[in-house]
């Protein structure tokens, strides 16, 4: 760990209060072991705007998604390191494609949009859920 670092535990600790609560559900991914920081930082941002997540959902006949909004909005973070192999293009776009077959929408965010306009981000997140209660 680095000299200036603090551990997960010890934020834990400090944001033990009742009133910290938003703090400690925050928290609560950061020690997630499948989630990468891009995702982490999608948890923060999604929940900081009050949405109904859940993360990593096994969705039968597509696969796991980061995260499934609402109940019916597909959000999924493309790092480039994880996304940029034929085989993994080709993965993800039969996943795509199950996912709009059954209904879902599904917004495919770079960590470009992620870490350079986080309101753009969760802006796109619910104009997107507003469309697909239309």
């Amino acid at each position: 760990m680095a000299h200036n670092a603090v551990s997960a535990r010890t934020l834990q600790q400090a944001l033990s209060r009742t009133r910290d609560w938003q703090a400690q559900r925050l928290l609560e991914g950061i020690g997630r072991p499948k989630a990468s920081p891009l995702e982490v930082c999608a948890r923060y941002h999604l929940m900081a705007a009050g949405l109904e997540i859940q993360e990593e959902v096994l969705v039968p006949g597509v696969g796991r998604v980061d995260f499934l909004v609402a109940g019916r909005l597909i959000v999924e973070i493309d790092g480039y390191e994880f996304h940029s192999s034929r085989k993994h293009y080709r993965q993800d776009r039969a996943r795509w494609n199950a996912a709009t077959a059954q209904g879902y929408q599904t917004l495919r965010i770079t960590a470009e949009l992620l870490l350079g306009n986080p309101e753009r981000f969760v802006r796109l997140v619910k104009e997107s859920l507003a469309d697909t209660s239309r």
